[in-house]
């Protein structure tokens, strides 16, 4: 059994909350696979969904959001 230094473990953790590449996963997805985002600030979501999503456009989750 191969145990992980704390590089290994930054990248997992990088990689499980999809930071390290862009993902062509649907927002509805990316958000249930991160169990949310934080959105104290009104563009927070935006930004976090973008850095994260090759894909992303801004109506698509405005577009979520309205519909709840």
């Amino acid at each position: 059994m191969r145990t992980a230094d704390l590089r290994r473990l930054n990248r997992a953790t990088l990689d499980r909350q999809l930071l390290l590449t862009r993902s062509p996963m649907s927002t509805v997805d990316v958000v249930a696979r991160l169990a949310g985002l934080q959105a104290q600030a009104a563009n927070a979501p935006y930004l976090g969904l973008w850095s994260r999503l090759s894909g992303f456009a801004l109506d698509d989750l405005t577009a979520r959001l309205a519909d709840r």
